[in-house]
């Protein structure tokens, strides 16, 4: 087991394998966890989000209040939004 440290915002989470059914999950840490998973020994990974990911968060402004309302009503259009749910066969 590996525990993965985000450098950028210290999130952390450890990736399991479930030994029954083979799926892979991931477990979101605490602090605490952390702590208690590197004193007992575990391998820690340290990562970094890549650079067009982090510039891309820095650029998008939050959305305003007229927006909502466009998107909202853009929404409620419901015989435009289905067939975007649902595309053709």
């Amino acid at each position: 087991m590996i525990l993965r440290i985000n450098q950028e915002d210290h999130s952390a989470a450890l990736p399991l394998l479930c030994p029954t059914c083979s799926t892979r999950f991931s477990h979101s840490t605490c602090l605490g966890e952390n702590l208690l998973l590197a004193t007992f020994g575990i391998d820690v990974e340290y990562w970094t989000p890549p650079a067009e990911q982090v510039d891309q968060l820095a650029i998008i402004d939050p959305l305003t209040h007229a927006e909502m309302v466009e998107f909202a009503a853009k929404l409620a259009q419901v015989d435009q939004v289905v067939p975007l749910l649902h595309p053709p066969a």
